[in-house]
């Protein structure tokens, strides 16, 4: 088993930073201007157990967010990727999330990474001895481990998540921060990314005379929302109950 970290920057911080400016009106676009930063985190990498010949990649990451593997087709690449929350203000939805990637950082080496795998069911059925074949290797795809094009594609992605209905109104987005030539089996580690977020007033699907819940009940809401983005600060003034 072979491990590999990537150390972080000297000016290392420990959460992900915020920028907000937020200048919203009922009647007007307003820009939400977002900064996620990496210099806490860390690549490690392992070999495969079962073929060691492939490089894993992982990506620790100590801040808010979930940290996992860019799940697109079988046989490609398997890819860090972090998926964060951001509150929104009430009464507004995303129009669009521009972002640019910087502080690139190229790690040493030469690697092939493990193309994505099928699921490894239960070995035996429930309530039963018989036994479930384990699911055949899949290769990789020719397509992508041939080429000297960027995988993935793109930097980061916006999952749209409809019309809040009387919650907390987030966004959530996906950062790839790690990039991969496989052709070459360069790797490239970007440790910041900037993203400004159009936001444009929107009340649909929102519910009037919704029942207000208790101080309690919003203390023990407000604070669970605060553990689950990355500008836990807004959380108070953005929530559905208004401060």
């Amino acid at each position: 088993m072979r491990t590999h970290q990537v150390s972080p920057m000297s000016a290392m911080r420990k959460s992900v930073q915020l920028l907000l400016l937020l200048l919203f009106s009922s009647c007007s676009v307003t820009k939400m201007n977002v900064v996620l930063d990496l210099r806490s985190s860390t690549l490690a990498f392992d070999t495969s157990d079962a073929h060691p010949e492939f490089d894993v990649v992982s990506l620790r990451y100590p801040g808010r967010g979930t940290a996992g593997t860019v799940a697109t087709d079988y046989g490609a690449p398997e890819i860090p990727e972090l998926g964060f929350q951001v509150v929104l203000p009430q009464w507004v939805r995303v129009k669009s999330v521009a972002g640019v990637a910087t502080d690139a950082e190229s790690v040493p080496g030469s690697f092939r990474l493990m193309p994505l795998q099928h699921p490894i069911p239960s070995l035996r059925r429930p309530g039963s001895s018989e036994t479930v074949a384990a699911p055949a290797f899949v290769p990789p795809l020719p397509e992508i481990y041939d080429s000297v094009k960027p995988y993935p594609p793109r930097l980061f992605e916006y999952v749209p998540r409809g019309s809040p209905q009387g919650d907390f109104n987030v966004a959530d987005i996906v950062a790839y921060p790690v990039r991969y030539i496989p052709r070459e089996g360069k790797l490239t580690f970007y440790r910041r990314f900037r993203f400004v977020l159009t936001l444009v007033p929107d009340r649909s699907g929102y519910v009037p005379g919704r029942t207000q819940p208790s101080e309690v009940v919003r203390k023990e809401l407000e604070e669970g929302m605060r553990g689950s983005v990355i500008n836990p600060e807004d959380v108070s003034r953005f929530a559905p109950w208004g401060r």
